[in-house]
């Protein structure tokens, strides 16, 4: 379009040395010609952003109705079926008070090829849930800065209680980052439990129990990974 109005502006001013009547017949074409190039080029950039438009908005229905879709999947499922059971779970057991008998170095030893780690009470109940990934950001910044390490202790004797001291808001995540179902709940009931844990804080894990009170032993323990894989359709 750009070329044409330059073709024809050359040729308007070539024909203008010719004579006058040739001149106004020029003008009349390039009057007619400018306007209809306009409007090609405006079709298409119509054309473009109309097909992007749709295409987003389709993208948007789609991905609302597999989400929908995928929410009423998960209303059918019990978290019975498809929780990790107490006595599959890996944990570690510590008593109320005895933080700082738990060794960091254990732990990491105990959980070397896992992520996540329960910590839970001598009636089974969860107190704290770790991810390893915390204990090793807290143990390089020990490292860089021995002057934080407390006195008369050495990296590898570093404990639980010290992960916790070291930062308030680390020692309420580790103790609230959950959130708890009961047993007769479904998937969906998990997610939505989580997504109100998360108006505060990560959340990614559900425990159930029998009446989803967090003072009752844990039976079972759902993670935000079981549910994206259970969202599927």
């Amino acid at each position: 379009s750009i070329g044409g109005v330059i073709v024809l502006s050359l040729a308007v001013v070539g024909l203008s040395l010719v004579s006058k009547d040739v001149l106004d017949a020029a003008k009349f074409v390039f009057g007619s010609v400018l306007p209809l190039l306009g409007a090609w080029v405006g079709t298409l950039l119509a054309y473009y952003f109309s097909k992007q438009n749709f295409e987003a908005a389709t993208k948007s229905v789609t991905d609302l109705a597999r989400e929908m879709g995928g929410m009423e999947r998960l209303k059918a499922i019990p978290v019975r079926e498809k929780m990790r059971l107490l006595k599959d779970i890996t944990f570690a057991t510590i008593r109320k008070g005895t933080e700082d008998r738990c060794k960091l170095s254990d732990l990491l030893a105990r959980f070397a090829r896992l992520d996540r780690i329960p910590i839970l009470d001598d009636k089974n109940c969860i107190v704290y849930l770790v991810y390893k990934h915390m204990i090793h950001q807290f143990l390089t910044s020990m490292a860089l800065d021995p002057a934080k390490i407390p006195q008369n202790k050495k990296i590898t004797d570093l404990t639980l209680k010290d992960l916790l001291d070291s930062d308030s808001k680390l020692g309420e995540l580790l103790q609230k980052s959950f959130g708890f179902v009961a047993e007769n709940a479904t998937l969906a009931d998990a997610k939505r439990e989580m997504e109100t844990v998360s108006k505060g804080m990560a959340c990614n894990d559900v425990f159930v129990t029998q009446n989803g009170k967090p003072d009752e032993p844990i039976i079972g323990w759902v993670t935000d990974n079981k549910i994206a894989e259970n969202l599927k359709v």
